[in-house]
Parts: structure tokens; sequence; C-alpha cells
């Protein structure tokens, strides 16, 4: 006599279903996948566990964990963003080359991009692994296993060593969805749920859910240069093949041999995390995962784009622009400063690039596991200590009525036309450039070095 309401959509999870086998069955080296999509609120509005339930009845969007290659990167970014070691997404990060010294041998990370330094945002469009992994051993390891812990939810695996930069942590899509909702709110994560109310034999709701929203400690400004940055990867960057969707942003991610893919991203009003892989049984009955021909951008990306144009045909895209700001209410005034005119773009770049992934041979026969490898690079630096005003002198001021503070004015924003490649203002030269909004002050102040006559 119980009457159970989900919060799934039935056509969303058909045109969902529909979308993931198209996906696994159009390349022969991926045999299973996952999604999840999560409307603002949290409701899980479509999920698919599997390909085949009468196959395997394993949910591997809620149970699946599996590393998530450079889709963690937005984590470590945002530990340095709440470290106060960069600015924003045009802050520069060191692309330095990184090398790994183990059992007596001596490699280097691949990475891309220049050997110098770039902006957070081109680093992540491009997915840059040793900008990630300078990043990371500047913030401190251990501090970005708590900030992934604290502020984006996440209880799977985290090994507090350098290669978590490169996403050797082991996370279902729903922990990923979760956590990239930060991002989409301004600073709030989801709880994500599935029954939306439950009525009695009598026809009365004896429960109904209750969406909860988490404040985290990621502020609205730092959430929104992580915003930036993904809009980048899906506009220019490794998520191009996903940019068919309105409002998309996004991060691929790739593991070693290429053995997961993964889009994690979202639009203004849905979250969403498409997994693929190719798992084999082995003759003695174990279930292994081999390596595939594609990438995260080639395969997990557009697969993505799919689901979400139909969950936006579907449901709507509601929300006319994102959060940022959303604490205020108030509409951001942009300015733009640039004296420059854009310089013909060259062809645009894909590269996702495979990190190093724990408990994975990589491509040059060594091991990446737990332990953390040594390294020869940079110092960490650490934030300037805080100061503090000495307080007033004067009389406390008579008590009076509470009064709801006034929200606080955002920083007026500046556009400017920056280089891809080095993160500064662009000029003449530069091959390719790109239009990029920065609070005021912080907006790049010198010219393009890398492109000259």
């Amino acid at each position: 006599g119980y009457r159970v309401e989900t919060t799934l959509h039935a056509d969303v999870q058909r045109e969902s279903e529909a979308q993931l086998l198209r996906t696994i069955r159009s390349y022969r080296s991926v045999r299973t996948g996952a999604a999840v999509v999560l409307d603002r609120d949290g409701r899980i509005v479509s999920m698919i566990g599997g390909p085949d339930y009468s196959e395997s009845q394993f949910n591997s969007a809620v149970d699946g964990r599996r590393q998530p290659g450079s889709s963690f990167k937005p984590f470590v970014y945002a530990t340095a963003l709440k470290r106060g070691l960069i600015g924003g997404a045009g802050s520069l990060v060191s692309n330095r080359r990184v090398t790994v010294r183990e059992n007596g041998r001596t490699r280097t990370i691949k990475s891309g991009g220049p050997a110098g330094s770039v902006s957070m945002e081109q680093a992540m469009a491009y997915s840059y692994n040793s900008a990630a992994w300078n990043t990371m051993r500047m913030a401190g390891p251990a501090n970005v296993v708590n900030v992934s812990r604290t502020d984006f939810g996440m209880t799977g695996l985290l090994p507090a060593v350098p290669s978590l930069a490169l996403g050797t942590a082991e996370l279902s899509p729903l922990e990923m969805a979760a956590a990239y909702s930060v991002f989409q709110r301004a600073g709030e994560r989801v709880e994500p749920f599935a029954i939306e109310r439950v009525l009695g034999p009598t026809g009365l709701p004896i429960y109904v859910a209750d969406p909860k929203s988490i404040r985290t400690g990621i502020s609205a400004t730092m959430a929104g240069a992580i915003d930036q940055s993904l809009q980048a990867v899906v506009e220019y960057g490794t998520g191009k093949r996903a940019s068919g969707v309105k409002n998309a942003r996004g991060k691929t991610g790739t593991t070693n041999d290429n053995r997961d893919a993964w889009f994690c991203g979202y639009t203004n009003d849905y979250v969403g995390v498409v997994w693929v892989a190719n798992p084999i049984t082995r003759a003695d009955g174990r279930r292994v995962y081999s390596p595939m021909t594609v990438m995260g951008g080639e395969v997990a990306a557009p697969a993505w784009g799919r689901i979400m144009r139909g969950v936006q045909a579907i449901l709507g895209e509601r929300s006319p622009k994102s959060d940022y700001g959303a604490a205020s209410r108030r509409t951001r005034r942009v300015r733009d400063t640039s004296d420059e005119t854009d310089a013909p773009g060259r062809a645009e770049r894909e590269a996702d690039n495979a990190p190093v992934s724990a408990g994975d041979e990589g491509r040059d026969g060594t091991q990446a596991g737990a332990q953390a490898p040594a390294l020869t690079e940079e110092p960490t630096r650490q934030p300037a200590a805080e100061t503090r005003p000495d307080p007033p002198r004067n009389d406390p001021p008579p008590v009076r009525p509470p009064q709801e503070p006034a929200p606080a004015a955002e920083p007026e924003e500046v556009l400017v036309t920056v280089c891809v490649d080095s993160g500064q203002r662009a000029t003449g030269y530069c091959p390719e450039t790109v239009r990029r909004r920065f609070p005021r002050g912080q907006e790049p102040k010198g010219r393009c070095p890398i492109h000259r006559p």
C-alpha cells in the first residue's frame, strides 16, 4: 500500500541510457560505462550503473570507484586558490618539467605545453600534467586531500602523494558529480538523493525529501575562477566535443594506458558525469580493465554532450546564467580595457594527457604506486602570514536591533584579451588569443613574453 516516488525522470533516463549505449557500441575498445545527472538541488534525474542489467547488477555509478585521471585537477587548483597561492584563472602556475626518481631510474612526467609559466586557465584547458603536479607540490598533497574531503565531500581513496594531482584517487561518478556541484553553485555542495517522497497506504505523505546544500570553504570567487577555467576546457581545450551543450563547463579525464575515460561537467541547471572503460574477464575469473584506444575528450565528452543536450531538450535550461555573485544577486560589471585586437587563431589543439596512475604500469614501463617519488623542482611556497589591524579604541556603539547584513559588493571586472599560451596580455604576434574576465586589480599587467617578432 505504500507508494515510493523517485527523483528519476523517465524520459531523461531513457534518453541517457540510449546515448550511453550508443557510445559503448560505437567504440570497439569500450565495453562498459556509467553516467549520472543531478539537478541543481541534488535530485538524481538519471542514473546508468552499467550497459546491461541482465549481465551485471553492479551499479558503477554509485559503487564503482575508479581513478578519475585529469578530471581531478580542478580540486588541486581549488586547494591552491583556497590557500592563497594563486589568485584566479589568469594567475600563472609553473609548467616546469617534473623529473621523478624511482628505483634508481629517472624519468620526466609527460605533460604538454610550454616549459615555463602558464595561466591556470590554460593549464586546465589543455590538461597540462606538469602544471597540476607543481601546483599539488605547492599546495601540499595533505591539504588537497583535506579540501577534497571537507569541501568537496569525497569519501573514496585519496593517497596524499604528488601523483594525486593526476587523478590517482578512487572515486565514483556520483561522488564526482556532487563534488563538481561546488563549482556550479558558487561554493555550495549538494547532497544527491533519489527518493522524492513516500506515500502511506492512506495516500498521505510519510516522507518528503528536503534538498540540502552545504556551504563549503570554497568562496564564490574561488569557485568562479575554476568555473572560468572549466568553460575554457569546453571552448578551446580538451573538452571541445562537449561544446554543443548550452552553458557547458567541464573537465576530461584519462588514466594510464587509457584504462578509464571521464567527462565531469555541468550547466547552469544540471551536473553530469560520464565514465567508460574496457573490462575483461580473465581465464581465472578475475575482472580487470584493459587499455582502450580512446581518451576522455574523444569518447566521454561527446557522450556527455549528447546526454546533457537530451536533458536540456526535455527539462529545459531555466537558469540564464551561473550563480557567481548569487549571494549578493548583483549583476557583474564588465569593462573592456583591452587595446589589442584578437590575432588570427591557429588550429585548436586537443591533448588530454594520460596521467601516472597508482597501480598501473606507465607507458615507459615504470610503476607509480602510493609511495611519493623523489622530485627535482622548486620548493613549496607558503602563503603570507595573515595580519589583522588593531581593534578600534573608541567606545562601542549603542546596541541596535539585529539587521540582516548588506550583501558585499562584487569587485568590478575587466575584460582583457590574453594569449592562450602565456596567460598574459596578447600582442599582435600571439597566434591564439581569448578574451577573459578578471577581477579589477587581478588582470594580467604584462605583455606576452613568448611570442615576439
